[in-house]
């Protein structure tokens, strides 16, 4: 599955706190334009920046709480899905291994019912001589 630009960045900013302008630049030279709009709107959400709203190129960036929090409910999002997947799965090979067993049972009876019948004719068999 491929991941969110934003994810994408949420993810790096949280593994280089304190990063500058140009450390993000470079390391999303495709996003520049994007970054830059995103970086100098005056209530970022993302990132902590300076107070005036311009790109400071020698500040240091770290990853908002607002930002933290929407990396971290991304992460869960994502383990909620994986452990539904493996969920679904023991659920299905439970059905299966249930079925499985229906089966067998079902098999297992009916050869003992017709051995319980042979045994029973030729005990009325042998009575009747």
């Amino acid at each position: 599955m491929k991941e969110d630009i934003y994810i994408k960045i949420l993810k790096w900013a949280q593994s280089n706190p304190g990063f500058t302008w140009e450390e993000l630049k470079n390391n999303f030279p495709k996003q520049e334009k994007f970054l830059h709009r995103e970086i100098t709107q005056r209530n970022n959400p993302l990132f902590e920046i300076n107070k005036s709203g311009d790109i400071d190129r020698s500040k240091e960036y770290i990853l908002s709480f607002e930002g933290r929090f929407k990396l971290l409910e991304y992460e869960e999002l994502q383990e909620a899905r994986q452990s539904s997947r493996r969920a679904m799965y023991i659920a299905i090979i439970s059905i299966i291994m249930t079925l499985i067993t229906l089966g067998s049972q079902i098999w297992y009876t009916r050869n003992f019912s017709e051995d319980v019948n042979v045994v029973n004719i030729v005990k009325t068999k042998e009575t009747q001589e």
